[in-house]
């Protein structure tokens, strides 16, 4: 395991173009659980680990990242939106994709409806995050079961 990996936050970077690697970053945002992991590639690197506090969040933004892996499993609804907010406020252009707990349709609303641009809660396996991830650097939008439902409901289809 990286030294970088022992942390709360995880950042990689990721391309989807040969030869060029574009910073992604893992925000984990309660301690305690399961770390997030990418599936190995040629294409992204964990590149360091963090808690969301203020000096972490202050090495996020120096970083130039512009994809964040925002993980919310076990956090209450009420606080997703304020995390989200955060993050977009002191990075431009930022790309989250948001990861709930498993089959919790408020949360995945909340964090779609909070700019998220994909969403997983169910299966979040090293292959499928990654593709989340080149989905989110690319603008675009990848989206779970638990996340169709949410979108469905927030457009009224």
């Amino acid at each position: 395991m990286l030294p970088a990996e022992r942390g709360v936050f995880a950042g990689a970077r990721c391309s989807t173009k040969p030869g060029r690697i574009q910073p992604v970053a893992i925000v984990e945002v309660l301690d305690g659980l399961p770390p997030l992991r990418l599936a190995p590639s040629d294409a992204a690197e964990v590149v360091m680990r963090i808690q969301l506090q203020p000096d972490d969040v202050e090495r996020l933004v120096a970083s130039g990242v512009n994809v964040v892996v925002l993980d919310l499993r076990g956090l209450c609804t009420s606080h997703i939106r304020p995390s989200m907010r955060l993050l977009r406020l002191l990075v431009s252009n930022l790309r989250v994709v948001a990861v709930t707990d498993a089959g919790d349709d408020a949360a995945a609303q909340m964090a779609i409806a909070a700019g998220a641009i994909a969403h997983l809660s169910r299966d979040t396996c090293p292959l499928r995050l990654l593709r989340a991830v080149h989905a989110a650097s690319r603008g675009t939008p990848h989206l779970g079961e638990t996340g169709q439902r949410a979108v469905a409901r927030l457009t009224g289809c």
